[in-house]
């Protein structure tokens, strides 16, 4: 098996991998299926063992879906990656996430054309001399939440870098956190 070099990190991105229903609610949130896929975790946790991987994660799982794993798993997931952004802080993903020391890494946090234009974010972001999708990733940063942005274009890539040259108050994190509609983009 040494063909191929270790992988960083795999994920199980659906807590629902056989199931025919779709993944959300009618409201948008997480369904509560007792379908995860432990089968697929302990082919993960084997590739752990087998040295292919380095860890494992999960990408869209709510809370009770992370009990229910790690109620059963012998490997903890290192990362859950969601949708994560003003209008969907998830604040007890997060705190739930923290406190058994899952990183959380955003998805979507700043793609959503009207967060973009908000007001208040474009104010925050001329505060600071900085672009609405900056000051969205520092959101991020800020809350101890990892993110990855995307960009191809080498102007884009140093904004995302920029990032660390400024810090947003805790009164603008609190005015960002008020944006909150529990609002999802990806469906």
């Amino acid at each position: 098996m040494g063909c191929f070099p270790p992988r960083k990190w795999l994920l199980v991105c659906s807590p629902e991998v056989s199931s025919p229903t779709p993944c959300l609610k009618q409201d948008q949130s997480p369904t509560k299926s007792s379908s995860t896929s432990l089968f697929s975790w302990q082919a993960m946790e084997q590739l752990v063992d087998e040295g292919l991987v380095k860890s494992v994660g999960v990408s869209n799982f709510n809370v009770s879906q992370l009990e229910r794993l790690l109620s059963v798993c012998r490997i903890k997931p290192a990362t859950n990656q969601v949708e994560l952004h003003p209008y969907l802080t998830q604040p007890q993903l997060v705190e739930y996430c923290k406190s058994k020391g899952i990183v959380l890494i955003a998805y979507r946090e700043n793609s959503p054309v009207p967060l973009l234009e908000n007001p208040m974010v474009n104010e925050i972001a001329q505060k600071h001399g900085k672009t609405s999708a900056q000051v969205l990733v520092r959101f991020h940063i800020q809350r101890g939440i990892a993110t990855i942005p995307k960009s191809i274009t080498p102007a884009r890539i140093v904004e995302n870098a920029e990032v660390y040259v400024f810090h947003l108050t805790r009164k603008e994190i609190k005015t960002l956190e008020g944006l909150d509609y529990n609002t999802r983009f990806i469906k």
